[in-house]
């Protein structure tokens, strides 16, 4: 008789087994000793990333990414350990973008040349903030001499050259090559 196995803990799959003489039952002969870990239902077919899992009356499918790298909301990878959607943690698939780059004041004029914005378009962009805004933008497009995507004046000016708070984040890292 074929029986299918499956951990104690988990309750997964974990392979099929053939009974045989030893385990004839021996008050009825006509029947088998089925271990407490395995049953007589086979488990069902499988995709990639899923495991059988035995609910004790039948089989369900569940999501395995164990030993797959996902990121918690703080950015810090967590190797899966279990089986189940890792989604369900609040955790992701997908690695977080790299930190956005602290730039140089030159870094900064040169991407904004090149994306056709020269220093008068700047201070143009400036001169249309209200104060105190205007004041301390002027002050830090003039005196600082490196620029943090996280200050907000970025998200002030943006708009006036059409960039929204991604093309910011963008323009830094491209700053940051040149």
């Amino acid at each position: 008789m074929l029986v299918y196995c499956f951990d104690y803990r988990t309750r997964e799959f974990v392979g099929a087994c053939e009974l045989g003489p030893t385990d004839v039952d021996p008050r009825n002969p006509d029947a088998f000793l089925v271990p407490g870990n395995a049953v007589a239902d086979p488990p069902p077919a499988l995709e990639d990333k899923q495991a059988a899992v035995w609910g004790g009356a039948e089989w369900s499918i569940v999501p395995d990414h164990r030993d797959e790298i996902w990121w918690d909301q703080g950015g810090r990878p967590v190797v899966i350990e279990e089986l189940g959607d890792p989604s369900a943690l609040g955790l992701s698939p997908d690695a977080p973008p790299p930190p956005i780059p602290e730039i140089a004041r030159r870094q900064l004029r040169l991407w904004m040349l090149n994306a056709g914005h020269d220093d008068a378009a700047i201070r143009a962009a400036i001169a249309t903030l209200d104060e105190p805004d205007r004041s301390h933008a002027l002050i830090e497009y003039e005196d600082a001499t490196t620029f943090q995507r996280s200050h907000h004046l970025f998200d002030l000016l943006g708009p006036a050259f059409g960039l929204a708070s991604a093309d910011i984040d963008q323009a830094f890292r491209e700053a940051a090559l040149l």
